[in-house]
């Protein structure tokens, strides 16, 4: 398989889909804006975004796929079929459960979710109305992951990254419709219905194993894979489980600090999901059969450092763009709308510009989970994931206690908390790593690129135009390049070449 070709296919979808979400968002900020109400979805909504990042976004994928391709490599497609057709039932049974249960016990919910919102009966009772109407939609967001899971194993990527896409315009369609935080999360709803329909549709296109439901019986082998699964969803899903932790704590915040967080962390998904993502996603299958093989030439010729300092020398000068530009995209994002003013512009682009340190983190932590689990090493995932949630409280409460809490301080905590996430990836698979000389030059270029940015615009990163932001950008982009190619990070012949075939 070809890496490279995978991973710009897989990106320019994902690009797309993300032009397109941040059209969703700029439709979102007009027509609805930042408010209290915006707070009590974005907190209902917390469950489903839990659950999409575990079942829609990579973690049940990278937890079962290395055993689909094992079974599927072995010829054992019956067995296949009940492994799969298991886990469907498990996951079917117990999201129901959860949405049951969240649904009889709203209340309590939302007062673990958003403590700060049970002493504001108004916030409560909007945010319970939202959850009644969001949460169904977990269920089909696992169910969907199950078909997802089965035709990626096949390394069938294209089609089925282009649901996206269409849940994108749908909600579009019902914010324009609606005008409404309440038709936002009757959208949502309806995409989640549009994502099971696709993805099946997707897994019969593809001629894949098809999982039924069957009954929930669980044999020895089956508790043995659980054992390894569930740690698996966990550490994948951290970066969902961090963002409870900073909800929690910004609900005691004032008004609007948990959409503040809220909207930085999609807008920093974006280039996490392009890159981080979308790498992980094809390195699961490849790296998966390579470790299925038992012959040590096909291990060794995996080299983790190379994938990694691609993923760094694009995710990079991103990071340094959102930290220069946040108040340009922010208010470019916001334009036109009367229902965002400069201060809520100026405090979500001092956010963003935190956040935007996430960026290259977020990347480095997807691609190696997918490492992890592609070798079964399911016991890295669980413990990065207890170091960061720790690690995450541990500062908020610190701060707590010296009073100097903030909802910059919530996003300090968060990116503080995934250091500790990557570098437990580090630590645990520093034998996959070599050449750090490669990725020290790789960091100079980024710094360079970082010092010259700042010269110009140091005292006025809160400031400017689109044209100025093209303009700075691109020279720093232009001083990054030349570095690379000056440490021979990036060779002229291979650029030349790439245009020229």
């Amino acid at each position: 398989m070809n890496i490279k070709k995978s991973f710009f296919t897989i990106s320019f979808i994902t690009f797309f889909t993300r032009v397109l979400g941040g059209i969703r968002d700029i439709v979102s900020i007009n027509y609805i804006g930042i408010s209290s109400d915006t707070d009590s979805f974005l907190v209902a909504r917390r469950l489903q975004s839990l659950f999409v990042r575990i079942f829609g976004e990579g973690a049940m994928q990278n937890a079962i796929t290395p055993y689909i391709i094992d079974y599927e490599k072995h010829g054992k497609l019956n067995a296949c079929k009940r492994f799969v057709s298991r886990i469907l039932t498990v996951v079917l049974l117990v999201t129901f459960a959860i949405a049951v249960l969240v649904n009889v016990y709203s209340y309590e919910f939302i007062a673990f979710v958003a403590p700060g919102f049970k002493c504001n009966s108004e916030y409560i009772s909007k945010t319970i109305r939202y959850l009644h109407v969001i949460n169904p939609s977990i269920v089909l967001v696992a169910v969907s992951s199950i078909y997802f899971c089965v035709t990626s194993a096949r390394q069938k990527f294209t089609l089925i990254s282009l649901y996206g896409m269409i849940s994108n315009i749908v909600l579009m369609f019902f914010i324009m419709i609606g005008r409404c935080t309440f038709a936002l999360a009757i959208g949502h709803l309806i995409v989640c219905f549009i994502q099971y329909a696709y993805c099946y549709s997707c897994a019969r296109y593809y001629g894949c194993t098809m999982p039924t439901v069957v009954m929930p019986t669980v044999s020895m082998y089956m508790r043995r894979m659980l054992k390894k699964i569930l740690p698996s969803i966990i550490g994948t899903s951290i970066i969902q489980f961090d963002v409870f932790v900073s909800t929690i704590f910004a609900s005691y915040l004032p008004e609007k600090s948990i959409t503040y967080v809220g909207y930085c962390d999609q807008i920093v998904q974006v280039p996490i999901s392009m890159i981080g993502t979308a790498l992980a996603t094809i390195l699961l299958p490849h790296v998966a059969a390579i470790y299925t093989s038992s012959s040590y030439e096909d291990k060794s010729k995996f080299d983790a450092t190379s994938v990694l300092n691609f993923a760094l020398i694009l995710s990079l000068p991103i990071m340094i763009m959102f930290c220069f530009f946040s108040y340009t995209i922010i208010e470019f994002i916001g334009s036109g709308s009367g229902k965002i003013t400069h201060d809520d512009i100026l405090k979500t682009a001092q956010i963003l510009s935190i956040a935007s340190i996430m960026i290259p983190l977020g990347v480095v932590s997807k691609i190696m989970a997918s490492i992890s689990l592609a070798q079964k090493k399911t016991f890295i995932p669980m413990i990065a994931s207890i170091l960061t949630v720790i690690s995450n409280i541990s500062v908020c409460l610190w701060c707590i206690k010296y009073d100097i809490f903030s909802v910059y301080v919530s996003m300090i905590a968060f990116v503080v908390s995934m250091v500790f996430n990557v570098g437990t990836y580090l630590y645990f698979q520093r034998k996959l790593l070599s050449g750090f000389m490669s990725t020290f030059r790789i960091l100079i270029s980024a710094f360079v690129m970082f010092f010259v940015m700042w010269l110009f615009l140091w005292d006025k990163m809160w400031t400017g135009s689109i044209v100025r932001a093209i303009l700075f950008g691109s020279l720093g982009l232009i001083v990054y390049l030349c570095c690379l190619i000056a440490t021979g990070d990036i060779k002229i012949n291979n650029i030349v070449k790439y245009f020229t075939k």
